[in-house]
């Protein structure tokens, strides 16, 4: 998509990192909890933005878009099922095997 985030026009990352106001973008608790120096919060908002996910991380995330899935914990994926009254973590892939009627 782009090679760094402050380039794509509808990332809040340069909202984020930048001086420049955006009167769209609403700081995140989380956000504003990395520090309380706006620079200091700016510079680790970015260093944590820069940094690399694992090949574990990135696996489960292609398998669970893959899958239409929904990747969390499992309180996470039972608040989700819970709200859409459907199972939203992974089973097992295939349709289920068919019972022998007697």
């Amino acid at each position: 998509m782009v090679v760094e985030p402050e380039s794509y026009r509808w990332s809040s990352f340069a909202a984020n990192t930048t001086a420049a106001p955006d009167t769209l973008v609403t700081p995140h608790d989380v956000y504003l909890r990395l520090a309380e120096d706006v620079v200091l919060r700016r510079n680790r908002y970015r260093e944590l933005v820069a940094q690399a996910l694992s090949e574990d991380d990135l696996a489960a995330i292609r398998l669970y878009v893959q899958r239409q899935r929904a990747l969390g914990s499992n309180r996470f994926q039972e608040q989700i099922e819970k709200q859409l009254q459907r199972r939203v973590g992974l089973g097992r892939p295939g349709r289920p095997s068919r019972r022998t009627v007697l």
